[in-house]
């Protein structure tokens, strides 16, 4: 039976010892690996309970849900107010912008008469009215 193996010192002898020994070490590597793995993870029992522990029940989610949507109403309702208030806000505004060039346009229109009649006055006197 020994005659049958190759000569140790052959390339091929080397070759096969190398793949034994790479092959040996992977598996080993593979092994510890899955030993570590296994440690960090919890039974899956313990996720069980967990996981139910933080389920709510139906009337729970119910009570959520109503108090979530009469929140969601009073935030509305107040956005509403807040929109009632912008729009007086703005109404009065424009009020006071119309009262406003209601009194500025006709001093506006006697300014530029005055200034017409200035610069006839200072045609008549040979000299400019207005010299910057």
């Amino acid at each position: 039976m020994l005659a049958q193996l190759p000569d140790p010192n052959h390339f091929a002898s080397i070759g096969w010892v190398t793949v034994i020994l790479v092959a040996i070490i992977v598996g080993l590597n593979q092994g510890i690996a899955l030993v570590k793995s296994m440690k960090d993870k919890p039974s899956p029992l313990d996720v069980a309970s967990e996981s139910a522990s933080k389920f709510v029940s139906k009337a729970e989610c119910h009570l959520l849900h109503v108090a979530s949507n009469d929140r969601l109403t009073r935030v509305e309702n107040d956005l509403a107010e807040i929109r009632k208030s912008i729009d007086g806000w703005n109404a009065t505004a424009e009020r006071r912008a119309s009262d406003i060039h209601a009194r500025i346009d006709p001093i506006a229109r006697e300014l530029a008469g005055v200034k017409y009649i200035v610069e006839i006055i200072a045609r008549k006197l040979g000299c400019s009215a207005f010299e910057n």
